[in-house]
């Protein structure tokens, strides 16, 4: 199942089971001062194919494989305001065996990165009883990392690419948390829009290329920027 499709089926049943658990008119949870929360995301991916035609070369092999995982705590300094800091850590690999011009070539790739960010997340009860809660998190992240690129055509032509990189984002990321049960919550965020400034350093087979630096802006709706997590809040 692809990722879009299962981030529909949540979101269909979630919808299904907003009415019924808004019914209950107790207060499951009151963000008051003084509370702490903390959450848990995590993402795998896995995936290969074999012996694709496309418009530039015939994959003979594809293999893509990494994680994210992000940690987060927060503490509430007002009622229904919380700050925090989290950690993420993502990891992926490739490996692509190709055919060009009736020659066989190998492209691998490797990436690590580690990103500090710190957050102030504001909440906004949508149900009677605290159960479905609208957060809207503002935050600033810093993150650095390495990726490692080598091109193979043949024994001796060998191309290996360095690159080290950070960034500095601030970004808005809007979401709704779902309390199931004593203080254990669901929660679905979307990464909408963030400023981000960017540096890297590539060396290529030994030697020092140069740097380039970069200012985006984003903004983006798409079932593919959502991220789904736990929490617990005591």
């Amino acid at each position: 199942m692809k990722n879009k499709d299962v981030y529909f089926l949540v979101i269909v049943l979630f919808l299904i089971n907003l009415n019924s658990f808004s019914q209950d008119q107790e207060k499951v949870i009151i963000f008051s001062k003084g509370m702490w929360h903390t959450g848990i995301t995590l993402s795998i991916d896995d995936s290969e194919d074999e012996n694709i035609d496309n418009l530039l070369y015939n994959v003979i092999e594809n293999e893509r494989n990494g994680f994210e995982i992000n940690i987060l705590g927060g503490y509430f300094v007002k009622e229904a305001m919380s700050v925090g800091v989290q950690y993420s850590y993502l990891k992926r690999e490739r490996d692509l065996i190709y055919e060009l011009d009736d020659s066989e070539a190998r492209r691998q790739s490797a990436l690590s990165r580690h990103t500090a960010t710190a957050f102030l997340r504001n909440y906004f009860p949508i149900s009677a009883n605290n159960r479905f809660n609208f957060f809207n998190e503002t935050d600033l992240s810093f993150g650095f990392g390495n990726s490692n690129f080598r091109h193979t055509k043949s024994d001796t032509d060998i191309t290996k690419t360095f690159t080290d990189e950070y960034n500095v984002k601030l970004g808005v990321r809007p979401g709704i948390s779902v309390i199931l049960t004593k203080g254990f919550a669901f929660e679905v965020s979307l990464d909408l829009l963030g400023l981000t400034y960017s540096n890297e350093d590539v060396t290529k087979d030994g030697v020092k290329e140069g740097s380039r630096s970069d200012f985006n802006f984003d903004f983006d709706i798409s079932l593919l920027s959502l991220d789904f997590g736990l929490a617990y809040y005591f």
